[in-house]
């Protein structure tokens, strides 16, 4: 079992109220690793941040991925890469992953997030930042 895939799982299980599920799509390079209500979300995972504070952090995020998720953006959809990093967990919105992600330091990536989780109640922390996010949406419409 790859890292990525205990990822993607603790996700889809966590967002099950939102009717999460797992994506693997090799005809359209870049289609991020899961689909929920909300949009679509990319995950990415890095073993540790980088020793020295100025180093950049690259968790790989491709063009392909890039593109993928500027033309959803672009198209009023949303999206949202998901790094973790050790025992760290941290969101970000698609439209500011695409610009930020594999080119900035941990600081200015902890500046962007949206929400940051640690640990084992990781995956509590972004089920209730999701399940708040789509209910003020639900409420709106």
């Amino acid at each position: 079992m790859t890292r990525e895939y205990s990822m993607r799982r603790a996700i889809v299980r966590a967002l099950a109220e939102l009717g999460a599920f797992p994506v693997e799509n090799s005809v359209h390079a870049g289609t991020p690793d899961v689909a929920f209500a909300g949009g679509w979300i990319e995950l990415k995972r890095l073993e540790a941040w980088p020793k020295r504070p100025t180093t950049i952090v690259k968790p790989g995020l491709s063009p392909k991925q890039r593109q993928w998720l500027a033309r959803h953006a672009k198209a009023g959809g949303q999206g949202f890469v998901l790094l973790r990093v050790g025992a760290a967990w941290l969101l970000f919105l698609a439209t500011d992953a695409v610009k930020i992600l594999d080119s900035t330091t941990r600081s200015e990536l902890e500046r962007w997030r949206q929400g940051q989780w640690h640990g084992r109640g990781a995956a509590a922390g972004i089920r209730d930042w999701f399940l708040a996010r789509f209910n003020r949406q639900s409420a709106s419409l």
